[in-house]
């Protein structure tokens, strides 16, 4: 017993000794660390900071210091929770095993420690998002390397080497963020494509006058830039996002099994143990198997009294589910080679889908506006294009309307951004109404208007409104 108690007492003044080594290792290394990127902020980063503070400020201003503390509060406290810390924690000791093996082949240092949180917080945490919506590593390649690594990386490398005085920083980045605002509300804005088309002209050109301001600034200080610094910040915006895609499938996989045992959970109310783990077993590695397994699948799934029951469910909904990709993936190939294009496939299809669906659907509330009108005053609603027309118009869309003069009849349509034409009118409270597509709008007089019109059955004349142009990327 004596024995026990020294070593035991031994142990305790080892760990007395210890322990504060290693706390003051671990203060010295945060000190080290925040001196080490703070001696790095360049006035743009002072600038954006500012910004913020005076958004901040502002808020506090508006609404009150008490509403403000607790939006933040909120956040810090969907922040801290487990489905978010854990997976963000996983993210950045990944990106930390990334950093660490670039150093040991001499492509990171301490000198781009500030380059290298931004690049964390503002590409690998957000990523947690597209892991979410993963289907595949070509779709994550697609949706999170693809925008990183393409010319615009190179742009910013370039205008991220030289920064200017701290006022021009300020008014650069407030002038920036007011047209880019303007240009976000003019693109979802009936009429404001103008306005998200003048703003982004401005941006461009602002664009330009920084590239140039650079190009002197580096011209005059060629000598006194760190060009293995800046090398090295270069790389870092091609392979940090490329390594991370391991890890960003690694979380798709996660959220996918999490949702699909929640759905075992609802729907089998109680399954064996074994059950899900060889439905889990049986769906991998195809994510859009396990996220398409829906709460119907899984209800028939349990319902299979043996293994070899549920060997030949899971067989047939891979096929069925193989099938239907296919499908889903042609009508997403042949959308987005019709871009911008005009003209007919070799269906008598127009090549440009941009918007055609969501024409047919905002046209159909459109006449079920109307018809309510006529319900309760037999008469349709005379001012209509700026009642409720031009909210239905989508963003780079033309539209048009008109109502007869005794308020008995209306036709309404509206155009995509290459022109094909959607319509749709009615007469007298007719309804269902009637249908047009063609490359021009309806003749403006109502009456003419109509008589181009039929009913929705005739394929023969309205093929485009009795196709559907809905596509699901779910399946890439």
């Amino acid at each position: 017993m004596d024995g026990a108690l020294q070593d035991l007492q031994f142990y305790i003044e080892k760990a007395a000794d210890i322990i504060p080594l290693v706390l003051s290792d671990i203060c010295n290394s945060l000190v080290w660390f925040f001196q080490t990127a703070l001696s790095q902020v360049t006035n743009r980063e002072i600038a954006t900071a500012i910004l913020l503070l005076s958004v901040l400020l502002f808020a506090v201003v508006k609404i009150g210091a008490t509403e403000v503390i607790r939006g933040l509060w909120d956040v810090v406290i969907a922040a801290l929770s487990p489905k978010i810390l854990i997976p963000g924690l996983l993210l950045i000791l990944y990106s930390m095993a990334i950093f660490w093996g670039a150093y040991l082949i001499g492509i990171w240092s301490s000198e781009v420690l500030l380059d290298t949180i931004l690049e964390v917080s503002f590409i690998g945490l957000p990523s947690l998002a597209i892991a979410v919506k993963a289907n595949s590593v070509v779709s994550v390649y697609r949706q999170f390397v693809v925008p990183e690594i393409g010319f615009s990386a190179i742009v910013a490398f370039y205008i991220g080497i030289e920064s200017f005085s701290l006022p021009v920083e300020i008014g650069l980045q407030l002038v920036i963020c007011f047209f880019a605002a303007l240009q976000v509300v003019g693109r979802h804005e009936p009429k404001g494509g103008s306005v998200a088309k003048f703003s982004s002209c401005i941006l461009s050109i602002i664009g330009l006058g920084i590239v140039v301001a650079v190009s002197w600034e580096m011209a005059l200080a060629w000598n006194e830039i760190n060009w293995g610094v800046e090398i090295e910040t270069l790389a870092m915006a091609f392979y940090y996002p490329i390594l991370m895609v391991p890890a960003i499938v690694a979380l798709g996989y996660y959220a996918a099994y999490e949702i699909l045992g929640i759905r075992i959970k609802i729907g089998s109310k109680g399954a064996k143990f074994l059950v899900g783990a060889y439905l889990y077993s049986s769906l991998f590695p195809s994510l859009v198997a396990i996220k398409h397994f829906n709460g119907c699948e899984v209800a028939n799934y349990i319902k299979c009294s043996s293994w070899k029951e549920r060997s030949q469910f899971v067989k047939k909904y891979k096929g069925r589910l193989g099938e239907t990709a296919a499908k889903e993936n042609a009508k997403l190939r042949r959308r987005d080679s019709g871009f911008g294009k005009r003209g007919f496939d070799g269906d008598g299809i127009w090549l440009d889908w941009e918007n055609l669906e969501e024409i047919k659907t905002n046209l159909r509330s459109v006449a079920s506006i109307q018809n309510r009108n006529w319900e309760e005053e037999h008469v349709y609603a005379a001012n209509m294009q700026e009642a409720f027309v031009d909210a239905f118009t989508p963003s780079g869309c033309t539209s048009g309307s008109c109502v007869s003069s005794d308020g008995g009849s209306y036709v309404c349509w509206m155009s995509n951004g290459t022109g094909f034409t959607f319509g749709i009118g009615a007469c007298e409270g007719s309804f269902p109404p009637l249908r047009y597509e063609g490359l021009t709008p309806p003749v403006a007089d109502v009456e003419s208007a109509l008589m181009q019109f039929v009913n929705v059955g005739d394929r023969a004349v309205l093929p485009h409104w009795n196709m559907d142009f809905h596509v699901d990327d779910t399946y890439r």
